[in-house]
């Protein structure tokens, strides 16, 4: 279920919840570190003609969002599979 939080918190969507969709808070972090280098390479190669890289898999929320953001509702909303091994 998804929570309702003011319009300035800084939080959303809650870290705890992508955590969980990533499997654990190290994951998250290389999985959308990774991702969001992924699609800064992105933006980089539009103007070279290149399609090396995959764009944002979600619409992005305003003109010039930055590609951390991206990546984290990527992870939340489920359009990014994120493979966690069996402990």
């Amino acid at each position: 279920m998804a929570r309702n939080h003011p319009q300035g918190d800084i939080s959303r969507p809650p870290a705890d919840e992508l955590a969980d969709a990533a499997g654990g808070p190290y994951a998250l972090v290389n999985v959308a570190a990774k991702r969001a280098r992924q699609l800064t390479a992105f933006d980089a190669q539009l103007g070279e003609g290149l399609l090396e890289f995959t764009g944002p898999l979600v619409t992005p929320r305003r003109h010039r969002e930055q590609p951390l953001s991206i990546a984290l509702r990527e992870i939340h909303q489920g359009a990014l599979k994120v493979n966690t091994p069996d402990l």
